[in-house]
């Protein structure tokens, strides 16, 4: 399993979408993600093992875009509305 911890900037109440793609870092080449699953997590500043605040999948919220190595992330206005 992978693991990716980053910043995010996300407007209260807006949509937020952005498609990323994940590559082999030495190569640069698209990371396959045929058959693959995927988890995205919002969570607090101050803590990685707080409960998320947001959580997101495979086909609810993130979409993969198979061999191309694209992961598209939706959230939706009402989930950042709902976010602190």
């Amino acid at each position: 399993m992978s693991v990716l911890i980053t910043d995010l900037v996300v407007d209260r109440g807006a949509d937020y979408i952005n498609t990323i793609t994940w590559t082999y870092t030495d190569l640069l080449v698209p990371v396959n993600l045929v058959g693959a699953g995927a988890r995205f997590s919002i969570l607090p500043q101050s803590s990685v093992t707080a409960v998320p605040l947001l959580a997101l999948t495979s086909g609810a919220g993130l979409t993969l875009g198979g061999a191309a190595g694209t992961i598209l992330i939706n959230i939706t206005k009402v989930q950042t509305l709902a976010l602190p």
